[in-house]
């Protein structure tokens, strides 16, 4: 009997958890803004906010002869907020580049690149010596 309940609770569990994640990655999810979209349009909008962000750090630079430490230094000065990116996991990821300190790298990382059933990579990167971003994302729409 208990062993009963522990595979009618267990597979009920496994269920759970794949909706939770079916819906993380759906459409739906993704105009609820929750999901992973790298649509051209979500592509260029963090572009746009990208180069916010750039245009601040490199003002800030100018300022104080070195990068902020965390982009959150920015504000209120240099950005009233730190405008979020519309792909990945909608976080910047900000620092020195390692061959050239006063140099900076932003990025974006996958929002699944820790999920064991995600296959990426798509990325969006701006490394300030090259001044242009790289974009990788599957030209058909699919996972690569």
């Amino acid at each position: 009997m208990i062993a009963g309940v522990i595979v009618v609770a267990s597979v009920i569990l496994v269920g759970v958890a794949f909706v939770l994640f079916y819906w993380s990655v759906s459409p739906i999810a993704a105009l609820l803004d929750s999901g992973e979209t790298w649509s051209d349009e979500a592509v260029a909008k963090t572009e746009q906010r990208g180069q916010l962000v750039i245009d601040a750090v490199v003002r800030y630079r100018s300022d104080h002869g070195a990068l902020p430490r965390t982009l959150e230094e920015l504000v209120p000065a240099y950005l009233p907020q730190v405008p979020r990116p519309k792909v990945g996991d909608r976080e910047w990821l900000f620092g020195p580049l390692p061959d050239d300190p006063s140099e900076f790298y932003l990025a974006i990382r996958p929002r699944f690149e820790d999920n064991p059933f995600y296959f990426g990579p798509e990325l969006m990167n701006y490394r300030s010596l090259e001044g242009e971003w790289d974009v990788h994302v599957d030209p058909t729409g699919g996972w690569y």
